[in-house]
C-alpha cells in the first residue's frame, strides 16, 4: 500500500490524535479551568513585566544622593547647574539625586561654583506671624530668629562662603537687676575651599556685632566647619587689630 493510500485512510479522530501527541502543552492548557487559566496567563504577563523593569535597570545608572534638605531657590540653582554640566538628575522631594559614578565629580564642580548656597528664613517670617494671636515671648523668639537668618544670609554673600550659621544668645532683659546679662553668638562657617582665615574671621564677627545691641565683638566665636574654632571669645588682642583696619 502506498504511502498516499496510508494517509487518505487515516481518520480525522486519529490525526487530532497525532496532533494532541505532538503538543503536550495543548493538552494541558484545555484541560485547565478558567480560573487556572486567568492565574497562567497573569503569571506570564507578571514574569514579562519583571524582565522588562531588570533589563531597565540594567540600562539606568545607579542613583546616589547629593544634596537633601535645601531650600527651593538653592535646589532651583543646583538643578541648573547640573543641566548645564549635562548631568542626568533624579529629584526626589527635597533630595537631589545624581549617577553615584559621578557624584564626587559633580561635588567638586558645584563647589567651585560656591554651590550650594545655604540660606536661611530672614525677617519675611515674621509676616507669617498673626499680630492678635501672639505673645510678645513668641515675636521675640521669631525676630531672634528671623535676625540669625539675616546675618547668616550677609555671611554666605561673602566669596567663597559655602555655608553659615548664626547662633545669638539674647538673655532676657530683668526690670529688677541693675546688672544685666550681655548676649553672645556663635557663628559657623564652611568654606567653599580652604579654611577661614582669621582675617576674615574678624571682619564676620564686626558684622555679627553691629547688628544685635549691646553685643560686644569679644563675645562673638567664629568657627570654621572644618577646621575648628577661629576666633574664641574674648581675643581681644585680635580684636583690636581688626578694629583698627576698620578706621584705617
Amino acid at each position: 500500500m502506498s504511502s498516499s493510500t496510508a494517509l487518505a485512510s487515516t481518520s480525522p479522530e486519529q490525526c487530532a490524535c497525532v496532533e494532541e501527541r505532538d503538543l503536550p502543552i495543548v493538552i494541558a492548557w484545555r484541560r485547565l479551568s478558567d480560573r487556572n487559566k486567568a492565574i497562567v496567563a497573569a503569571s506570564i504577563i507578571g514574569i514579562l513585566l519583571a524582565i522588562a523593569a531588570l533589563a531597565r535597570s540594567a540600562s539606568t545608572p545607579r542613583m546616589a544622593l547629593l544634596y537633601s534638605g535645601l531650600d527651593s531657590s538653592t535646589s532651583g540653582e543646583i538643578l541648573a547647574a547640573l543641566e548645564a554640566l549635562d548631568v542626568r538628575t533624579d529629584v526626589r522631594g527635597d533630595a537631589i539625586f545624581v549617577p553615584e559614578s559621578r557624584r564626587d565629580e559633580i561635588r567638586m564642580a558645584l563647589a567651585r561654583d560656591g554651590l550650594p548656597r545655604q540660606s536661611q528664613a530672614g525677617f519675611e517670617i515674621l509676616d507669617k506671624l498673626k499680630s492678635f494671636s501672639t505673645s510678645s515671648e513668641l515675636f521675640d523668639a521669631t525676630y531672634w530668629r528671623a535676625k540669625e537668618g539675616e546675618l547668616a544670609r550677609t555671611i554666605l554673600a561673602e566669596p567663597g562662603v559655602r555655608s553659615a550659621r548664626v547662633h545669638l544668645a539674647i538673655p532676657k532683659r530683668s526690670a529688677f537687676s541693675r546688672s544685666q546679662p550681655s548676649p553672645s553668638a556663635v557663628v559657623t562657617v564652611r568654606m567653599a575651599f580652604g579654611r577661614l582665615d582669621p582675617e576674615r574671621a574678624q571682619a564676620i564677627r564686626l558684622i555679627v556685632a553691629l547688628a544685635v545691641p549691646d553685643l560686644s565683638p569679644e563675645k562673638v566665636a567664629v568657627l570654621d566647619a572644618a577646621g575648628g574654632v577661629v576666633l574664641a571669645p574674648g581675643d581681644s588682642e585680635e580684636l583690636n587689630a581688626a578694629l583698627g583696619k576698620v578706621h584705617d
